[in-house]
């Protein structure tokens, strides 16, 4: 947990150095520049880093079956990148998108580097523990971090997208290297059909059966942060107003830690429940404990912002907006927690229809909203409402469904 809580200390440190010393328009540039690099690789991956973690778990394969797989996809997705940064670099555009080509063919061809990372992290877990596993989890983060450093004692605001590349590529150098099993580990869980002495035979089926159900929910979770950011560029909204929604965008998601901290034991307690008992008997006692965090949760969304403003006194014109942001965030605590428990009930298609819906509602509401206000309070009233409306939802499913049908297996069971 603490060295997840360091990558998560460095994806946010990394946005406010870049606010405080080149700018929030720097940080607008660099937040769409991140933003669209998580998305691309989110829909890159295709949830494949689920899928490999439940062959492992549920299915006794072993990363020596494995890797030829990742290595086919990862060349598969290097092919790809060719032409699409051929196109890139030869198309037809505008004076203000031919000035963001470099950057963006840069941000592309990092890609395959970023799906390797998580498809290599998937078999760290089992092969080499939960401690490596959660150093090349937050691995990218730190990298980046270090990168601004560099480029601040260089004095320059240009060079994220390399940042972003080289992050990309050792983070997946070291995944790979150590994917590799230590003693017996990769020897399968149980014996296991093979075509021959070498390789086990696994069934992809149930790879891409899994790997798809969550791809969708990830995928559009990050178009929703990438999306939001060119939403409030392409109505006019100016670079630094963008770093704006930027920072509270990071702030807005640092609640989501929190939840990710807990969700591996709310998913343990439910999903393991036996079948036809309540399964929601075993949160009990963890209520006053869940209200607690809620009420410091609370207060420090309301007073963090203006505490750094007195740290950062120029920021203190946005306190309102980032205080905005941590409440929506707060909201996304809730939230987190409650697809958690869906999870844990096998209703991945609750999720994806959830997750669908966020995302067109999200826009809709911000699209309607920059007609009054600016974007830094448009994007955190969208993102508060949706929060609330998707509340709203689960408390009614879970109170509805107080003893649900037994769970169908998932990848974050095995995490």
């Amino acid at each position: 947990m603490l060295i997840q809580a360091i990558g998560s200390a460095a994806t946010l440190g990394a946005a406010a150095f870049v606010a405080w010393r080149f700018g929030l328009a720097a940080q607008g540039e660099f937040g769409l520049l991140r933003s669209w690099s998580d998305a691309l690789v989110a829909l890159a991956a295709l949830g494949l880093p689920q899928g490999l973690l439940h062959l492992q778990y549920h299915e006794g394969a072993t990363a020596r079956s494995l890797r030829p797989f990742i290595r086919g996809h990862l060349a598969l997705l290097a092919v790809l990148a060719v032409p699409a940064l051929l196109a890139i670099a030869f198309a037809h555009l505008s004076d203000a998108a031919a000035a963001h080509r470099v950057q963006v063919g840069i941000v592309v061809a990092a890609v395959p580097f970023g799906v390797g990372h998580l498809l290599w992290r998937a078999l760290v877990l089992k092969a080499q523990g939960v401690v490596r596993y959660s150093v090349v989890t937050g691995l990218p983060s730190v990298l980046v971090f270090a990168g601004v450093l560099a480029l601040a004692a260089l004095d320059t605001p240009k060079g994220f997208a390399v940042v972003i590349f080289i992050a990309a590529a050792v983070a997946c150098v070291v995944s790979a290297i150590w994917s590799t099993p230590q003693g017996a580990a990769d020897a399968p869980a149980s014996p296991a059909p093979s075509t021959s002495s070498a390789t086990p035979a696994w069934p992809r089926r149930v790879l891409w059966s899994v790997s798809l159900q969550t791809w969708v929910q990830g995928a559009l979770a990050a178009l929703l942060v990438a999306l939001l950011l060119s939403l409030a560029r392409a109505f006019g909204a100016p670079l630094s107003e963008v770093g704006v929604v930027s920072l509270g965008l990071y702030v807005y998601q640092l609640f989501g830690v929190l939840a990710t901290y807990a969700a591996p034991v709310v998913y343990d307690r439910v999903a393991g429940a036996p079948a036809g008992a309540a399964r929601f008997a075993t949160l009990g006692r963890w209520r006053a404990r869940a209200v607690a965090v809620a009420v410091v949760a609370f207060v420090a969304a309301l007073v963090g912002p203006r505490a750094v403003a007195l740290a950062w006194p120029t920021s203190a014109v946005h306190a309102d907006s980032v205080t905005l942001f941590a409440v929506a965030g707060l909201s996304a605590l809730g939230t987190r927690l409650g697809a958690t428990l869906l999870q844990a009930l096998g209703r991945l298609r609750e999720l994806s229809m959830q997750a669908a819906w966020r995302l067109v509602a999200a826009l809709a509401i911000t699209t309607a909203a920059m007609q009054a206000m600016p974007a830094s309070y448009a994007v955190p009233l969208a993102l508060l409402a949706i929060e609330v409306a998707t509340v709203v939802r689960l408390v009614a499913l879970l109170r509805r469904d107080g003893v649900p049908p037994a769970p169908v297996a998932t990848e974050e069971g095995a995490a």
